[in-house]
């Protein structure tokens, strides 16, 4: 996570996942407005949030990765437009990854 943190200080803010080479990949691109990737916490009771003072470091198993696609769907219209896509993008993005959880870095 070291090497992580001080990549996320210059990178657009985002939701970001950490490439099996160390490298990240920005999964999300912030669209304004008032969300935050912990909010699936908040919202969704999913996820382990990971404590680290300067970005929301989110962890989501496969399980809860697929519960996010379907609790996103099915609530579409209960939350803002830009947190649905937000969880949507991070589904999409995280299939790749190789592992039995999933780690993501919000930098907004």
């Amino acid at each position: 996570m070291e090497r992580i943190l001080p990549l996320l200080v210059d990178a657009e803010p985002g939701i970001y996942v950490s490439e099996p080479d160390g490298s990240l990949r920005q999964l999300h691109l912030h669209l304004g407005g008032e969300y935050a990737l912990t909010d699936i916490i908040e919202f969704f009771e999913l996820g382990t949030a990971i404590e680290e003072l300067a970005v929301d470091i989110v962890e989501l198993d496969r399980k809860e990765l697929r519960e996010l696609k379907a609790m996103t769907e099915a609530c579409r219209d209960d939350y803002p437009e830009e947190f649905i896509a937000m969880c949507l993008a991070l589904y999409r993005g995280a299939v790749d990854i190789p592992g039995d959880t999933v780690r993501f870095y919000g930098n907004f």
